[in-house]
């Protein structure tokens, strides 16, 4: 009997945060976050919120600062306001004892598969640059490091992954298999867990199917993604979405972005970035064109 496997640390609609920084995704909180990032559940996590005794009461800073921040910590006038955020679960007490069930059936699942070579194989349904944006003193770049070609689903072995999981490959694997969105792989590759994420790397044994209708443009039949000189300049010209990203998924111009300092002691935060410098999904001119192209397309086959 085939098992069927999915991502409960990626689960949405159980744990909410109000914490200014969930603000982006309504303060939804992926589980993963919440139970081995944060590990914030039993008693929650402290907040910090800087203030100004003076500032704002028609007040001048002596020292000709606009708002709080760290150059503030030494002043007299300094103060701070210590908010204690606990996550909630949203869900329904039998749902919530189902999915700590599950949890623990997935959690055994990963401690007999991860970093083991597994045969994997599923339908190419993203493809994308991966990138890095590195902090070094006041200077920031973004820079690409890789692809990540992405799968909504797909058979590990015997068992049926009904999840998103990616594979993170280099420019000589697109350069050798010219992979395309809709096309049939089949590899086998060093599973790991990336913030809750599964990625396979290391791909051996490689065999791509391409799509049906490969080199058109209609549908995911051989659309491919960005090739590595569009991630370069988007790289050096895009933006990261401000906004809220959900418009933003299955674009070709979109990509992830995780941030990397030289200070050891912050953590690695992962972003939407966009190629083509827009910094809203809501004001996005790819995907408006798209969908005036789509209520054309519409409109004509009507008539």
């Amino acid at each position: 009997m085939q098992t069927i496997i999915r991502n409960m640390y990626k689960t949405p609609g159980i744990f909410i945060c109000r914490h200014p920084r969930h603000r982006r995704f309504d303060y939804q909180v992926s589980p993963y976050h919440i139970i081995e990032e944060k590990r914030c559940l039993e008693e929650g996590c402290v907040q910090f919120v800087w203030k100004c005794r003076i500032y704002a009461k028609d007040f001048r800073c002596p020292r000709g600062f606009k708002h709080v921040g760290k150059d503030c910590f030494p002043c007299k006038h300094y103060d701070e306001d210590k908010i204690c955020r606990k996550p909630e679960a949203i869900a329904a007490e039998h749902e919530m004892a189902q999915f700590w069930r599950k949890l623990d059936e997935y959690r055994l699942w990963l401690s007999s598969n991860l970093n083991r070579a597994l045969e994997f194989s599923g339908t190419i349904a993203t493809f994308f640059p991966l990138l890095y944006m590195v902090k070094t003193g006041n200077r920031i770049g973004v820079k690409p490091n890789g692809y990540l070609i992405g799968f909504d689903r797909g058979h590990i072995g015997y068992d049926f992954y009904d999840d998103k999981i990616y594979l993170r490959v280099g420019g000589g694997f697109i350069n050798r298999w010219n992979p395309s969105i809709g096309a049939r792989v089949e590899f086998r590759g060093i599973l790991k867990s990336d913030k809750g994420r599964l990625i396979f790397i290391r791909p051996s044994r490689v065999e791509i199917e391409p799509p049906a209708g490969l080199g058109s443009d209609s549908g995911n039949g051989g659309r491919r993604g960005i090739s590595r000189s569009q991630a370069v300049v988007g790289a050096a010209t895009g933006a990261v979405i401000e906004d809220d990203c959900a418009p933003c998924r299955g674009c070709n111009y979109g990509a992830f972005v995780e941030s990397a300092t030289d200070d050891l002691r912050q953590v690695r935060r992962r972003r939407f970035f966009c190629l083509r410098g827009v910094k809203t999904a809501a004001s996005c001119p790819v995907r408006l064109e798209r969908i005036i192209l789509e209520h054309k397309t519409g409109a004509l086959e009507n008539r």
